[in-house]
């Protein structure tokens, strides 16, 4: 009996987890441009009242590393601190395109430690204005008032391992991989002033990926009046080649009108099912 109640005392002392980590707000966030982004999660425990005293970080380039506790990027080290959220990325500059990997463990105000919570990841955007090959291209203003479809068309002959879409299409866009829409956003990207800042998504489009493809891109005026796009899809291929896919100004791209004849912020759309 007394061995018994000592491993059930042992059990409820330990039974501290980690969960729910989060990245600059999200879970598994990917195309995030901002270097010293933050951290949070949260804590569970059987023990009424548990408060956290201490936290680790540990931040990998691969999975496997981080599964053996190696941080070749980021380790917080044993940090007295009661936040878990809000806590700021303080390693290596961060690389555009690059998935990092990390984990995260605490001690409560008796010293008792969880075990590492699972591991989550995170994914940079495009850092650096470089790293964008892809041109703005639009077209005539005559077109004034409608919705522009944009429309790319490519073949794939190897397997692929990974493919990311950059996109911002202004005012509005709506972005479709062989007739299926690609994300669950409306109204992208967010209003801002287009003469000192355009916002742009990114999206893991791999599962979207055949042999024959097609990349779709509706935009309308929006606020900004005449509709400009800028993409650029990056896919990478199991044998470690990657191929780019920009919008370009050399008529690469085809362009039309279509039924959506008018679209309007403040007056709604006008549909003309013929076109």
């Amino acid at each position: 009996d007394v061995d018994l109640n000592k491993r059930l005392f042992l059990t409820s002392a330990n039974s501290i987890n980690v969960t729910d980590l989060k990245f600059e707000y999200d879970t598994n966030p990917i195309g995030l441009d901002i270097q010293n982004p933050q951290f949070s999660w949260a804590i569970e425990s059987d023990k009424k009242g548990t408060l956290q005293s201490y936290y680790q970080i540990l931040i990998s380039d691969s999975p496997e590393m981080l599964n053996k506790d190696i941080a070749d990027i980021w380790d917080s080290g044993r940090v007295n601190s009661s936040k878990s959220s809000g806590v700021i990325y303080k390693g290596l500059p961060l690389t555009s395109r690059k998935r990092y990997y990390w984990k995260v463990k605490v001690w409560d105000s008796e010293n008792v430690s969880s075990d590492y919570s699972k591991s989550s990841f995170f994914e940079m955007g495009l850092l650096n204005q470089t790293d964008w090959r892809a041109e703005w291209i639009g077209y005539p203003a005559s077109w004034a008032g409608r919705v522009l479809y944009f429309k790319k068309s490519f073949t794939i002959i190897k397997p692929v391992q990974s493919a990311r879409i950059y996109i911002s299409g202004i005012g509005y866009y709506v972005l479709h991989i062989n007739g299926k829409k690609v994300g669950n956003h409306v109204l992208d990207p967010g209003t801002t002033d287009y003469s000192k800042q355009v916002l742009y998504a990114t999206y893991d489009i791999t599962d979207f990926l055949g042999k024959e493809n097609a990349i779709g891109v509706s935009v309308g005026p929006g606020w900004y009046g005449v509709p400009k796009l800028r993409l650029q899809a990056e896919i990478t291929y199991n044998d470690g080649t990657t191929e780019m896919i920009p919008t370009a100004t050399n008529f690469d791209w085809k362009v039309s009108d279509g039924p959506i004849i008018r679209s309007s912020i403040y007056d709604g759309e006008s549909f003309d099912a013929r076109e």
